[in-house]
């Protein structure tokens, strides 16, 4: 169980951490016994209700991290510019320019849950595709994206300052 030694700034609730941090292994060991308890009292048969277990289980630990974590802290939308260095990838569909960049956000503790590239008036970057996307000059590309001046919408899940661990003011 990872529970010492981490600073108060670690994020919770990152993917990684999550399952391993303070009481979340007990909760899932709790939650796997009263599973198995259920299963094999409503089946009545050993090994059928341990495949069920581990069939119910495993779906629990997919399921949390996709659908519902995100969920459990509010997202804070942030809008940063975007910074041309940090396009990974570019690609043309139906003549519109789709770009792919890493966020260029620095929160602290935050959870990226997703981040748009959006034109100065805030809707989503349809550029028509220019030529110098498609040749093998990348950095004549990046210049070009950063003449749109566009800007890249960044959700999160941000941990409160109050709530972090180690802090009295609950």
């Amino acid at each position: 169980m990872l529970s010492g030694g981490t600073t108060p700034q670690d994020p919770r609730l990152r993917p990684a951490l999550f399952d391993s941090r303070d009481l979340t292994p007990v909760g899932y060991a709790a939650l796997a016994f009263a599973v198995g308890v259920t299963a094999g009292v409503l089946l009545r048969r050993t090994v059928p209700a341990m495949a069920a277990t581990l069939a119910a289980f495993a779906a629990v630990q997919v399921a949390w991290p996709i659908w519902i974590r995100q969920h459990l802290i509010a997202p804070v939308h942030t809008v940063v510019a975007l910074n041309p260095a940090s396009a990974f990838q570019i690609k043309s569909v139906n003549n519109s320019m789709i770009i792919s960049a890493m966020p260029n956000f620095t929160q602290q503790g935050a959870w990226v849950l997703s981040s748009q590239i959006v034109d100065q008036s805030g809707h989503l970057a349809h550029i028509a595709a220019p030529q110098a996307c498609f040749g093998s000059n990348f950095q004549a590309c990046q210049a070009y994206i950063g003449r749109l001046h566009l800007r890249q919408v960044v959700t999160s899940a941000v941990q409160s300052p109050r709530r972090r661990r180690g802090d009295s003011r609950r």
